[in-house]
């Protein structure tokens, strides 16, 4: 339960929806789908003990198959955002400060024993909302790889694959732009364009992400507006 629902706030869209799919979580998880189903029921069900009383105490509201709204959404997106900020700036550190570098040196008054274990005790114990952050940014990873792996697998020109995922790791599509980017491709593989010369004009998968493609207007197929053409003049005695 525990990490379906720092899932579902790592996760959480700006509306406070977020999908859900037992299948999708049992794999990143590693617990069987019958295991995840019941934490989300157990999300979803009135919690007399809640310290907030919205709501019967959910935490989550089903909405859709797969899809739930998220009660307080806003105080828990408030948390993650702190957090990642926090995280950024120790990416931040790791890469531009030269090695051994301290932010500053510690004060005489703090060198002693007492000082030193103390400053050792709170580095060696993260605390539980660095454990959360680490948990959900490894799911999070997780998600973004695995959608990447359905998106490569269904855009019809394999090519330049790493380059591709670096684009794609840079959208981060959440679910909603993930299905639409995947319909889009569904669409555009039967475009006129695409099966033009057995797909010489297939634009390659880092361009077409990099273009934002899936907002594109699909042009119509050319036996379709034939056929309009064919429909619309059918009377005409030329």
């Amino acid at each position: 339960m525990f990490a379906v629902w720092t899932y579902a706030i790592s996760n959480v869209g700006r509306t406070g929806h977020v999908e859900l799919n037992p299948r999708l979580l049992s794999t990143l998880i590693g617990e069987s789908e019958a295991t995840i189903r019941d934490a989300i029921s157990y999300l979803c069900n009135p919690d007399p003990q809640s310290r907030s009383k919205e709501k019967e105490g959910r935490r989550l509201l089903k909405t859709g198959e797969f899809e739930y709204f998220m009660v307080n959404y806003k105080q828990y997106d408030s948390l993650r955002s702190e957090d990642e900020r926090r995280e950024y700036k120790r990416e931040w550190d790791r890469e531009h400060r030269p090695s051994g570098h301290k932010r500053a040196k510690m004060k005489q008054s703090d060198s002693s024993p007492t000082a030193v274990r103390q400053a050792t005790t709170k580095t060696d114990s993260p605390t539980p909302l660095s454990l959360t952050s680490s948990l959900a940014s490894s799911l999070k990873r997780s998600t973004c790889a695995q959608r990447f792996e359905e998106f490569w697998s269904e855009y019809p020109k394999k090519k330049s694959k790493q380059e591709a995922k670096r684009r794609w790791e840079r959208i981060k599509p959440d679910s909603t732009l993930f299905e639409t980017i995947m319909e889009a491709v569904r669409l555009w593989k039967g475009s006129d364009d695409w099966l033009r010369e057995d797909g010489k004009y297939i634009p390659y998968p880092a361009t077409w992400l990099n273009a934002g493609g899936w907002e594109d207007e699909l042009p119509p197929r050319k036996k379709d507006a034939l056929e309009r053409w064919m429909e619309k003049h059918k009377d005409d005695p030329d």
